[in-house]
């Protein structure tokens, strides 16, 4: 993708230069809306991964809140994607950080999400089968399908995101 096809990708999604790491979220809001609701437990772990990637700005949480409140649609989440894909490829583009790896790191962000609303006393996570499937979709469209997901950074992160201070309650 060429710097024009990317800004007219991002203006499509309302995104601009300034808050790009919410093109990161949005995949992992495809997840949370598979099973046709955004629930509480993935709604506030969206939020606060929106603020440990520095998109939690007024304008960035208006666009993110709009995306939890009303489900972006499948061409939005493809569009994402292929935003993704294309930044990974030109590392540092727009002065991101979104490089390959950290494409894994949002599919396990994905991952952790899902695990959100569906766990059993803390203990053991369920997963719907359509959170599954979305998972497996974005995997495949990050083309991650053949990589091993956990990576030692990122499981760092989600240990982090998992553990709930007692000021976010």
């Amino acid at each position: 993708m060429t710097d024009e096809e990317i800004r007219a990708e991002l203006k499509h999604l309302g995104i601009g230069e300034h808050n790009l790491g919410l093109v990161a979220l949005l995949p992992i809001v495809h997840v949370a809306w598979a099973d046709e609701r955004v629930q509480n437990a993935e709604r506030s772990l969206i939020e606060k991964i929106a603020r440990r990637f520095k998109v939690d700005d007024p304008e960035s949480m208006e666009v993110l809140r709009g995306w939890m409140t009303r489900d972006p649609g499948f061409e939005n989440h493809d569009r994402a994607l292929r935003l993704l894909r294309a930044l990974a490829k030109r590392e540092g583009a727009f002065g991101t950080r979104i490089t390959p790896r950290s494409l894994t790191g949002i599919l396990n962000l994905c991952q952790k999400v899902a695990e959100a609303s569906g766990g059993v006393l803390g203990v053991a996570y369920t997963v719907d089968h359509r959170e599954r499937d979305a998972i497996a979709q974005i995997a495949e469209g990050l083309v991650l399908a053949e990589r091993k997901l956990p990576s030692r950074g990122w499981n760092t992160l989600l240990d982090e995101l998992s553990t709930v201070d007692a000021d976010d309650e």
